[in-house]
């Protein structure tokens, strides 16, 4: 009889530390998977702060461009707006011109 609970101990005592093994193994695999998930998380910040940087670098480029095309457009708007006066200008100069030439007696050319 004692055997048989000798041997009932012994059969206890393996599966007590199988069952710690499989703990120590769950355990020792929890972990990896826990530094995997650190490391993934690093990655990920990284890539976050140099997304941010890219979207600040941009939104700067934008205003940029933005001021630039506002300064462009009121030059063109002034461009634009000397264009009948400059076509009135040359209208009268051109007139002015041929009332000019017109109003000359023609100098024979000397033979």
């Amino acid at each position: 009889r004692a055997t048989d609970q000798q041997r009932h101990q012994e059969e206890q005592q393996r599966r007590v530390q199988a069952l710690q093994e499989q703990q120590l193994q769950q355990q020792e695999q929890h972990r990896r998977e826990q530094e995997e998930l650190r490391r993934q998380l690093q990655e990920q910040q990284e890539a976050n702060a140099e997304l941010r940087q890219q979207s600040a670098r941009l939104v700067t480029r934008v205003d940029q461009l933005v001021r630039e095309n506002t300064a462009l457009g009121a030059l063109l708007t002034e461009v634009m707006s000397m264009i009948p006066q400059n076509n009135l200008k040359l209208a009268r100069t051109r007139a002015s011109s041929r009332r000019t030439q017109s109003a000359r007696p023609a100098t024979p050319l000397a033979t």
